[in-house]
Protein backbone atom coordinates (compact mmCIF):
# COMPACT_ATOMS: atom_id res chain seq x y z
CA UNK A 1 0.00 0.00 0.00
CA UNK A 2 1.59 3.51 -1.20
CA UNK A 3 2.10 6.12 1.73
CA UNK A 4 -0.14 9.07 2.41
CA UNK A 5 0.61 12.37 1.50
CA UNK A 6 -0.95 15.12 3.74
CA UNK A 7 -0.47 18.76 2.05
CA UNK A 8 -2.80 21.74 2.37
CA UNK A 9 -3.92 23.11 -1.02
CA UNK A 10 -2.70 26.74 -1.59
CA UNK A 11 -5.10 30.00 -0.69
CA UNK A 12 -7.28 27.48 1.32
CA UNK A 13 -7.49 27.90 4.95
CA UNK A 14 -5.10 25.52 6.97
CA UNK A 15 -7.39 23.13 8.48
CA UNK A 16 -8.88 21.68 5.38
CA UNK A 17 -6.46 18.94 4.46
CA UNK A 18 -6.39 17.19 1.46
CA UNK A 19 -4.79 13.82 1.48
CA UNK A 20 -2.80 12.38 -1.87
CA UNK A 21 -1.12 9.05 -2.89
CA UNK A 22 2.32 9.38 -3.06
CA UNK A 23 2.24 9.80 -6.82
CA UNK A 24 -0.30 13.10 -6.16
CA UNK A 25 -3.31 11.09 -7.01
CA UNK A 26 -6.28 12.90 -4.40
CA UNK A 27 -7.80 10.39 -1.69
CA UNK A 28 -9.63 12.47 0.73
CA UNK A 29 -10.18 15.65 2.36
CA UNK A 30 -11.01 16.43 5.84
CA UNK A 31 -12.89 19.63 5.79
CA UNK A 32 -12.29 20.52 9.81
CA UNK A 33 -8.98 19.15 10.50
CA UNK A 34 -8.06 20.64 14.22
CA UNK A 35 -6.10 18.78 16.92
CA UNK A 36 -7.74 17.21 19.35
CA UNK A 37 -8.00 19.12 22.65
CA UNK A 38 -9.63 19.39 26.03
CA UNK A 39 -12.90 21.60 25.61
CA UNK A 40 -11.29 25.09 26.62
CA UNK A 41 -8.00 24.67 24.45
CA UNK A 42 -10.50 23.55 21.31
CA UNK A 43 -12.54 27.16 21.91
CA UNK A 44 -9.87 28.81 21.20
CA UNK A 45 -8.93 26.76 18.11
CA UNK A 46 -12.34 27.30 16.87
CA UNK A 47 -12.48 30.74 17.07
CA UNK A 48 -9.18 30.94 14.98
CA UNK A 49 -10.48 28.38 12.36
CA UNK A 50 -13.24 30.88 11.85
CA UNK A 51 -11.33 33.99 12.08
CA UNK A 52 -8.69 32.30 9.30
CA UNK A 53 -12.00 31.61 7.63
CA UNK A 54 -13.38 34.54 7.51
CA UNK A 55 -10.39 36.14 6.13
CA UNK A 56 -9.90 34.01 3.62
CA UNK A 57 -13.37 34.68 1.93
CA UNK A 58 -12.76 38.30 2.67
CA UNK A 59 -10.03 38.47 0.45
CA UNK A 60 -10.24 39.73 -3.16
CA UNK A 61 -10.62 36.99 -4.86
CA UNK A 62 -11.79 34.10 -2.22
CA UNK A 63 -10.84 30.89 -3.68
CA UNK A 64 -13.90 28.13 -3.38
CA UNK A 65 -14.81 26.63 -0.07
CA UNK A 66 -16.91 23.81 0.03
CA UNK A 67 -18.67 25.58 2.82
CA UNK A 68 -21.33 23.08 3.55
CA UNK A 69 -18.67 20.00 4.07
CA UNK A 70 -16.81 22.45 6.58
CA UNK A 71 -20.16 23.15 8.55
CA UNK A 72 -21.20 19.18 8.59
CA UNK A 73 -17.62 18.42 9.30
CA UNK A 74 -17.54 21.20 12.65
CA UNK A 75 -20.84 20.31 13.23
CA UNK A 76 -19.94 16.56 13.55
CA UNK A 77 -16.68 17.48 15.51
CA UNK A 78 -19.39 19.88 18.38
CA UNK A 79 -21.33 16.28 18.71
CA UNK A 80 -18.44 14.74 20.00
CA UNK A 81 -19.32 13.30 23.57
CA UNK A 82 -15.99 11.85 24.39
CA UNK A 83 -14.43 13.17 27.71
CA UNK A 84 -10.88 12.60 26.24
CA UNK A 85 -9.58 15.00 24.01
CA UNK A 86 -11.77 15.91 20.98
CA UNK A 87 -12.49 18.38 18.38
CA UNK A 88 -15.55 18.80 20.20
CA UNK A 89 -14.47 22.42 21.78
CA UNK A 90 -13.08 23.62 18.36
CA UNK A 91 -16.28 22.04 16.52
CA UNK A 92 -18.81 24.37 19.18
CA UNK A 93 -16.41 27.11 18.96
CA UNK A 94 -16.48 27.26 15.17
CA UNK A 95 -20.06 27.05 15.47
CA UNK A 96 -20.69 29.78 17.84
CA UNK A 97 -18.22 32.19 15.70
CA UNK A 98 -20.76 31.18 12.07
CA UNK A 99 -24.18 32.08 14.22
CA UNK A 100 -22.69 35.20 15.45
CA UNK A 101 -21.71 36.35 11.59
CA UNK A 102 -24.66 34.73 10.05
CA UNK A 103 -26.71 36.46 12.98
CA UNK A 104 -24.85 40.23 12.08
CA UNK A 105 -24.92 39.46 8.52
CA UNK A 106 -29.18 39.16 9.04
CA UNK A 107 -29.15 42.62 10.54
CA UNK A 108 -26.62 44.47 8.02
CA UNK A 109 -26.42 42.76 4.62
CA UNK A 110 -28.85 43.21 1.31
CA UNK A 111 -29.83 39.80 1.79
CA UNK A 112 -33.65 39.63 0.94
CA UNK A 113 -32.55 40.90 -2.79
CA UNK A 114 -29.73 38.65 -2.98
CA UNK A 115 -31.82 35.71 -1.98
CA UNK A 116 -34.73 36.69 -4.59
CA UNK A 117 -32.20 37.22 -7.49
CA UNK A 118 -31.16 33.31 -6.39
CA UNK A 119 -34.82 32.14 -6.57
CA UNK A 120 -35.49 33.62 -9.79
CA UNK A 121 -32.36 32.31 -11.18
CA UNK A 122 -32.94 28.90 -9.93
CA UNK A 123 -36.51 29.24 -11.12
CA UNK A 124 -35.09 30.33 -14.71
CA UNK A 125 -32.67 27.03 -14.28
CA UNK A 126 -36.02 24.54 -13.59
CA UNK A 127 -37.51 26.07 -16.76
CA UNK A 128 -34.67 25.56 -19.00
CA UNK A 129 -33.78 22.15 -17.94
CA UNK A 130 -37.79 20.89 -17.91
CA UNK A 131 -37.32 22.63 -21.74
CA UNK A 132 -34.23 20.59 -22.52
CA UNK A 133 -35.78 17.29 -20.85
CA UNK A 134 -39.02 17.60 -23.43
CA UNK A 135 -36.30 18.46 -26.67
CA UNK A 136 -34.24 15.58 -25.71
CA UNK A 137 -37.54 13.57 -24.89
CA UNK A 138 -38.91 14.82 -28.33
CA UNK A 139 -35.96 13.64 -30.05
CA UNK A 140 -35.72 10.25 -28.80
CA UNK A 141 -39.48 9.36 -29.48
CA UNK A 142 -38.63 10.89 -32.99
CA UNK A 143 -35.48 8.71 -33.29
CA UNK A 144 -37.44 5.43 -32.31
CA UNK A 145 -39.84 6.23 -34.37
CA UNK A 146 -37.49 6.16 -37.66
CA UNK A 147 -35.96 3.16 -36.69
CA UNK A 148 -39.30 1.74 -36.44
CA UNK A 149 -40.34 2.82 -39.69
CA UNK A 150 -37.19 1.75 -41.17
CA UNK A 151 -37.44 -2.12 -39.47
CA UNK A 152 -40.98 -2.22 -40.75
CA UNK A 153 -39.94 -1.14 -44.32
CA UNK A 154 -37.16 -4.04 -44.25
CA UNK A 155 -39.31 -6.34 -42.99
CA UNK A 156 -41.42 -5.46 -46.19
CA UNK A 157 -38.50 -6.17 -49.05
CA UNK A 158 -37.69 -9.74 -47.42
CA UNK A 159 -39.66 -12.58 -48.14
CA UNK A 160 -39.28 -15.76 -45.98
CA UNK A 161 -38.81 -19.10 -47.88
CA UNK A 162 -37.75 -22.59 -47.16
CA UNK A 163 -34.41 -23.63 -48.10
CA UNK A 164 -34.25 -26.98 -48.71
CA UNK A 165 -32.27 -28.35 -46.02
CA UNK A 166 -35.40 -27.10 -44.21
CA UNK A 167 -34.18 -24.08 -42.47
CA UNK A 168 -35.43 -20.57 -43.36
CA UNK A 169 -33.61 -18.07 -44.89
CA UNK A 170 -34.36 -14.29 -45.37
CA UNK A 171 -34.07 -13.63 -48.91
CA UNK A 172 -34.39 -10.18 -50.36
CA UNK A 173 -37.73 -10.28 -52.93
CA UNK A 174 -37.21 -9.97 -56.17
CA UNK A 175 -40.05 -7.96 -57.94
CA UNK A 176 -40.46 -9.91 -61.33
CA UNK A 177 -40.74 -12.72 -59.42
CA UNK A 178 -43.76 -11.14 -56.96
CA UNK A 179 -45.73 -10.09 -59.70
Amino acid sequence: MAKSIISRPEGLVSFIVTTRSARGAWLSQDHFAVPLQSYEDGWTTGLLAARELFSCLASPQPPYINMCAVFKAAGLAADDDSKAASKRGAGRAFLYAMDGMLRFAARKGNYGKWIGDQVAEQRELKELAAARAAKQKADFVERMRAARAAKTAQRAQTVERPCPCREEMRTPRIPELVA
